[in-house]
């Protein structure tokens, strides 16, 4: 068996039948904090199936993998960057023989698709653009380090979206770069932003060591988790800490 990526040259328009069995389905019921996916069972198992085609018209610039044997397609994956929101779509996946299922041929080509969405646009993009951070320009950054930690090597990433601040409030590496920055635009002092610390900072902390101390799955409070990086925090209500223990996959 080998995993291959597939030529849009070959394979784009080409029509398939996907067809599966299952058990149940998932119904999104409401909830008071939003909304709840509840399994329900069906009462006999239920043969499903649908027709699609490989590299749909509508997709941005998509990459697909496939896995062969010998020259039989067993199953494949396809993918692309939705530019529209900055976020990278698995629109297919799918294992055509039902013999081939179960096996770790999904795995094996979410690992290939995976691969392939590892670089994604930053700056004024998605959810980024129009944004400002500490009255100026502001989007969608990120960075990492490798750090260590008790004799280990773990590797730190933080995706950012800043649309938040005040000028005075701007610091890097605890010096205040915003009053030098406000004193030598002043003659443009019209357009500023007015002096109010107003908007929102999303972030996106990755690691692969676990976190400290026990801590739920999403909604511990936090305070301060922004405001010590950058800026005085001026608002505190909606600083939240979202962790996700660390699990075999």
């Amino acid at each position: 068996m080998e995993i291959r990526q597939l030529d849009p040259a070959v394979y784009a328009g080409r029509k398939f039948t996907a067809r599966y069995r299952t058990k149940g389905y998932y119904d999104i019921c409401a909830a008071e904090d939003g909304f709840r996916l509840r399994y329900v069972p069906l009462g006999a198992p239920m043969e499903k199936s649908f027709d699609d085609e490989f590299f749909g018209e509508w997709l941005e610039e998509p990459v697909a993998f496939g896995a062969f044997e010998g020259e039989r397609l067993l199953g494949y994956v396809e993918g692309a960057p939705e530019g529209w929101n900055n976020r990278y779509r698995i629109s297919n996946i799918c294992i055509f023989e039902e013999n081939a299922r179960g096996k770790g041929l999904g795995t094996l080509l979410m690992q290939a698709i995976q691969s392939a969405g590892e670089d994604f646009p930053l700056g004024a993009v998605g959810a980024g653009r129009g944004t400002i951070c500490h009255g100026l320009k502001g989007g969608i950054g990120s960075a990492s380090r490798v750090i260590e930690l008790d004799g280990k090597t773990y590797t730190l990433g933080l995706l950012v979206q800043s649309n938040h601040g005040r000028m005075s409030d701007l610091t890097i590496a605890g010096h205040n770069i915003g009053r030098e920055i406000a004193g030598q635009i002043k003659a443009r002092e019209e357009q500023l932003q007015p002096e109010c610390d107003k908007g929102s900072i999303m972030m996106i902390a990755a690691t692969e060591r676990a976190a400290a101390g026990t801590y739920p799955e999403t909604g511990e409070r936090r305070p301060g988790t922004a405001g010590q990086l950058c800026g005085a925090r001026q608002r505190g209500d909606h600083d939240r800490l979202l962790h996700r223990p660390q699990r075999a996959l």
